[in-house]
């Protein structure tokens, strides 16, 4: 799907989270885009989340930086030249989510790293207790996995993908965790430029 940019800011050879990172008319870029701190749900906007008491927003816009925070994490999103990334924890009393979206320079980077980081053995995301399934109804793709520990669910719609990890409060996961953590990544979801 061929996209056109519509504002392109670029400092130096890469982009602050401000926009799609690619350059002529006619590729694949994002008709909108957003700084990164706007793609994440304020208190209540998705109803009963909130962020977490204490929780601070991270983010990251170099390989060394994002290693920093997330280690292993974020091998694939390095491999793919992801531009910026955003954290945030939420609560609803119940679920704990660590809710994350990474911007890559482009929706072909973004096709490309959704289908390897499934297949190659390389990413942590092949190693899943269950292999993973596909959600509808959630960006331009979505899917969850049982991690063992917590449900993982990713979404992606244009140059951006969200990775969250959801768990009970008091550890662990259930059936409910699963359709708390889709709920809040479908809604969440909606908020990333198309």
């Amino acid at each position: 799907m061929i996209r056109h940019l519509v504002v392109l800011s670029i400092v130096g050879s890469f982009c602050l989270g401000l926009a799609a990172c690619s350059g002529s008319k006619g590729d694949d870029t994002c008709t909108q885009t957003a700084a990164i701190q706007t793609l994440f749900p304020a208190d209540n906007e998705v109803p009963g989340w909130t962020v977490q008491n204490g929780a601070t927003f991270q983010t990251a816009n170099t390989n060394q930086a994002l290693t920093d925070i997330i280690d292993g994490a974020a091998d694939p999103y390095i491999d793919a030249g992801f531009l910026v990334w955003g954290r945030q924890l939420y609560t609803d009393g119940t679920h704990n989510i660590d809710f994350q979206v990474y911007q890559l320079p482009s929706v072909a980077k973004n096709d490309a790293i959704w289908a390897d980081m499934i297949t190659n053995a390389k990413y942590r995301q092949a190693n899943t207790a269950s292999g993973w399934t596909d959600i509808a109804d959630i960006g331009e793709a979505a899917r969850y996995a049982d991690t063992g520990n917590n449900w993982w669910v990713e979404a992606r719609e244009c140059a951006y993908q969200i990775d969250s990890l959801t768990t009970l409060v008091a550890g662990g996961k259930d059936a409910a965790t699963l359709t708390a953590a889709e709920a809040f990544v479908k809604a969440a979801a909606a908020k990333l430029p198309k």
